[in-house]
């Protein structure tokens, strides 16, 4: 075995908490903006994490059964690789640090991240990362990985899937899950992983490869190939979970790019799909672009959607919707898109018009909200400096006429590289956006906002980080933990004990500290077992972090 082998079986059980809380023309055909400027459903900004010496960027979110969200993002520095996770247990308006590793070996560069949490209870809660390794010293060796992590601890759990194939390296991985809606073929639900792979010596060919877990993320139960070439290149790739009613076997719905070669970055877009269910192979990839002049060969960067629903569409099956980037006459690029009301039964695409100006409309992001059957998108603007969102049903009755909920809910206009990502919160049911702006050491910075958003303060996440740093231990604990923290100058430092539903149970007030190491004993005896908040209040700032009492 390889000493990187080696290295990377260490990087998937390493594992480490830190708790440190961040700040607690209206004729357009498509569609009428709430508010041209700035809709007041979203909040001001909400910075995630923000270290000038990492390049925090390749960001994910995802959320939990309970509205629980994870972010993770990159933590590359200078001769090192690795990844951040920030959690947020308040729809996002507060982060706090989750999960960070740093990679021991050298030269490693990681990127292409993805997230998932899964289960329906916070006993079952997993997380599930997925990331592409690099390395940076000439040897053009690539790895993909994907992590289990516990929800609760962020312990790693166990290396679900890991892959590093002579002569082959790795370009994008998606993840996908059927855990709201499991599929017959699950239990309790399934993992599912798409990926591309890149022939660079000769031994393999180029492939958009599948991976599945039928079993929760205990193990790998099946894997197969997508669509697979001599002659073509495949990067980025996108997978979504549909089912209904009427098609409650459920399917996976993969898309990706197909380019001519490595000098071209547009190509055609191509689709597929499991049949008959989640473990099926997939069908014989369609072309989205091909039989159009104007667009074909001209596309890339796509993104998926299905519906999943207690209701069936209009058609009695799944709805699927992908969009995509289009360059266009001018060298500049718009958002197309096309939708499919019998996605689980048959070809029936059909052309979205996307583009409502002339402006350069990059990087598309789509999701389906199964709360109110509508798809939500969002993508970067960036002529205007502005990242709109929009929304349109899932029977597609007007398929050009998006409602524009907001024109552009950033607030910064500090974007260049920002790759928006939109999911549904699983509490408040509406859309939550992810994305980067640019720091001033040309590092990126994780940043947020929501639909259902009203914070209107200042984010404090890198003030706070800076000041304090805290943990439980032990955690979990069935009679004393201990409350550890640091300040970096003399304050008055207040601390409170609430339940993860915010019922305050214990506090201590306005205790006068001085710049250090301080430690508070937590009697939790007198706790039921559960999952319990903690809270230290310094002047206007907070941080938080959870800790676990086990009788």
């Amino acid at each position: 075995m390889r000493l990187y082998s080696l290295l990377f079986t260490v990087i998937l059980l390493l594992s480490f908490q830190v708790k440190s809380k961040g700040q607690l023309n209206s004729n357009l055909h498509f569609g009428l903006p709430i508010n041209p400027n700035k809709s007041v459903v979203f909040g001001k900004d909400i910075v995630i994490g923000d270290q000038p010496t990492r390049n925090q960027r390749d960001l994910a979110i995802c959320t939990a059964f309970n509205g629980w969200m994870y972010v993770v993002m990159s933590r590359n520095g200078s001769g090192y690789g690795g990844y951040t996770i920030y959690n947020s247990i308040d729809n996002g308006m507060n982060w706090s640090l989750f999960k960070d590793v740093q990679d021991p070996s050298i030269d490693t560069h990681y990127h292409e991240f993805d997230i998932l949490a899964c289960g329906n209870s916070l006993s079952e809660l997993k997380v599930f990362i997925s990331w592409i390794d690099n390395d940076t010293s000439g040897l053009a060796y690539s790895r993909i990985a994907v992590l289990k992590i516990n929800g609760l601890t962020g312990v790693a759990e166990s290396g679900l899937f890991s892959e590093n194939e002579d002569g082959s390296t790795y370009y994008d991985v998606k993840l996908v899950s059927d855990y709201l809606s499991p599929s017959i073929e699950s239990n309790p639900y399934s993992v599912g992983i798409l990926f591309s792979e890149r022939n660079i010596l000769g031994f393999v060919r180029d492939s958009v490869n599948f991976c599945i877990s039928t079993n929760g993320g205990i193990s790998i139960t099946n894997r197969m190939s997508v669509e697979a070439s001599n002659a073509r290149i495949y990067e980025k790739v996108s997978i979504a979970y549909g089912r209904s009613p009427s098609m409650n076997s459920g399917k996976y719905f993969a898309t990706w790019e197909d380019k001519d070669d490595l000098s071209h970055s547009t190509g055609h877009i191509y689709t597929a799909h499991s049949d008959p269910g989640i473990t099926g192979s997939f069908s014989l990839p369609i072309c989205l672009d091909c039989d159009n002049a104007t667009i074909g060969n001209k596309c890339s960067n796509p993104s998926i959607a299905c519906s999943f629903n207690s209701i069936d569409n209009d058609s009695a099956n799944i709805t699927s919707a992908i969009i995509y980037q289009r360059l266009t006459a001018g060298a500049s690029y718009d958002i197309s898109g096309v939708y499919n009301l019998k996605a689980a039964t048959g070809s029936n695409f059909h052309k979205m018009d996307l583009s409502i100006t002339s402006h350069n409309e990059i990087q598309p992001s789509i999701t389906f909200n199964h709360f109110d059957h509508n798809f939500f998108m969002t993508y970067y603007d960036s002529t205007a400096q502005k990242l709109p969102c929009l929304s349109n049903n899932f029977n597609f009755a007007n398929p050009n006429s998006w409602t524009i909920i907001s024109a552009g809910f950033n607030d910064s206009t500090n974007l260049r590289v920002p790759f928006p990502k939109v999911i549904i919160n699983e509490n408040k049911q509406e859309s939550a956006y992810i994305w980067n702006s640019e720091g001033f050491n040309n590092n990126g910075i994780a940043m947020f906002d929501a639909e259902y958003s009203t914070y209107t303060g200042t984010s404090a996440t890198k003030i706070i980080s800076e000041r304090i740093s805290s943990f439980v231990f032990p955690n979990p604990s069935s009679s004393t933990s201990t409350l550890f923290f640091e300040l970096k100058k003399a304050s008055v430092v207040s601390i409170s004990i609430s339940t993860i539903y915010g019922q305050k149970i214990d506090t201590i007030n306005d205790l006068f500290l001085l710049e250090g190491k301080h430690e508070i004993k937590l009697d939790v005896t007198k706790f039921v077992s559960g999952i319990y908040i903690y809270s230290i209040i310094i002047e206007e700032n907070e941080t938080s972090g959870k800790f676990i009492v086990a009788h």
